[in-house]
């Protein structure tokens, strides 16, 4: 592992967003910008597990053993804390909230992150943290718990998820019509997938969003906006009729995001995908519902 003995504290000077992140970070960890200290510390619980061991069993081999796995332990850990705070400055906008961070929330942030050694894992708590300082309370303690236990596989497909989440109002989720199921799957996104995604607390289940004849739906699909409209005509009012709907409004589907998915989706990066817009466009229109830009 590279060299971590360097402070930080000089960062200070160079922005405010950056003097907000040390101190958000330095009031709840304390000593996160004194490695020295956390390797005197780590020193100082192994001398004691030896002094112990010594006295009690004398067997001073498994004492060393002991001391030395506390050592490496609390090293990497600090090592893997500054380098999320290191790449959280990337981060970080030009003017972040006055609001403080809870300091509780930084303990736990830190407690869950500290084992962390993947470099693209650690880019995520980066993120989370440097979002969490431009604006406290963007990411709760059960998102926290939720990326704690991700794989980066999960990660990496849930980023490919996001390619087709929409934002509705303060919802947001994959709408879905006719053949974007299939279409999804051949690109890796198949129902296990998505059941996958449900089990770690990514992805809910099933929802319906209605497209009323008087009121049009407005969705972003990755900061484009489109409006749904219902298009009436006389075949399919009567149709709907003898099926006992009302034919004012029609459902569309939706796997909505839980907190933790819509709090993530913003931090995945993940691309448009024009063909899954044109499959969703016809099939939503088989069903009279007209799906057009806000954009012209």
């Amino acid at each position: 592992m590279g060299d971590t003995n360097i402070s930080f504290l000089d960062l200070k000077a160079l922005s405010e967003p950056a003097s907000k992140l040390i101190e958000a970070v330095s009031s709840a960890v304390g000593v996160l910008y004194e490695p020295t200290r956390i390797r005197r510390r780590a020193k100082a619980d192994a001398d004691a597990a030896l002094i112990l061991a010594g006295s009690e069993s004398g067997e001073r081999g498994v004492a060393l053993r002991a001391a030395e796995r506390i050592n490496s332990r609390e090293i990497r850990r600090q090592e893997n804390i500054e380098a999320v705070v290191k790449g959280a400055l990337g981060y970080l906008p030009e003017s972040v909230s006055g609001e403080k961070v809870d300091e509780d929330w930084v303990v736990q942030f830190f407690d869950y992150c500290q084992d962390v050694g993947d470099e693209e894992m650690r880019s995520l708590w980066a993120k989370i943290l440097a979002g969490e300082v431009t604006a406290p309370n963007s990411y709760s303690p059960r998102t926290l718990h939720t990326v704690k236990l991700l794989r980066k596989e999960d990660a990496h497909l849930f980023t490919r998820f996001c390619g087709y989440v929409w934002e509705v109002g303060d919802v947001a989720g994959y709408i879905w019509a006719g053949t974007t199921d299939a279409l999804l799957a051949s690109k890796g996104l198949s129902l296990k997938q998505w059941i996958h995604l449900q089990t770690i607390g990514l992805v809910e289940t099933f929802g319906p969003l209605q497209v009323h004849e008087d009121v049009p739906l407005v969705a972003s699909y990755h900061s484009r906006k489109y409006v749904f409209t219902l298009v009436n005509s006389a075949g399919a009012v009567m149709d709907m009729t003898r099926k006992g709907e009302n034919p004012s409004y029609r459902n569309v589907g939706i796997h909505l995001l839980t907190e933790a998915g819509r709090e993530l989706a913003p931090l995945s990066a993940a691309s448009p995908d024009d063909e899954y817009l044109t499959a969703l466009a016809e099939s939503l229109e088989f069903n009279q519902v007209k799906m057009t830009s806000a954009e012209g």
